[in-house]
């Protein structure tokens, strides 16, 4: 089955895919639920130009959701760990 991944999906966030799952035992027309979690790779290493375009990405998201400081901002966190 193909999931359309939902915009701003974060690491291990789980998708629920309502009756899309097995069978319930002793029932012929009822299905239980699909869980999919998300697991999201980071590159672990990046240029110079993909740094500036990240932390260009990363400052854009600190205007939208009103973050003052760069704490708590995913990609700014992944941008100081590499």
């Amino acid at each position: 089955m193909q999931v359309k991944i939902p915009k701003g999906v974060q690491p291990g966030q789980l998708l629920v895919l309502r009756g899309k799952g097995l069978p319930k035992h002793g029932y012929l027309v009822h299905h239980g639920d699909q869980y999919v979690r998300f697991r999201i790779n980071f590159p672990t290493k990046i240029n110079e130009r993909q740094r500036a375009i990240l932390e260009e990405l990363a400052k854009e998201e600190i205007k939208q959701e009103n973050y003052s400081t760069f704490e708590g901002n995913w990609l700014y966190q992944q941008l100081s760990t590499g």
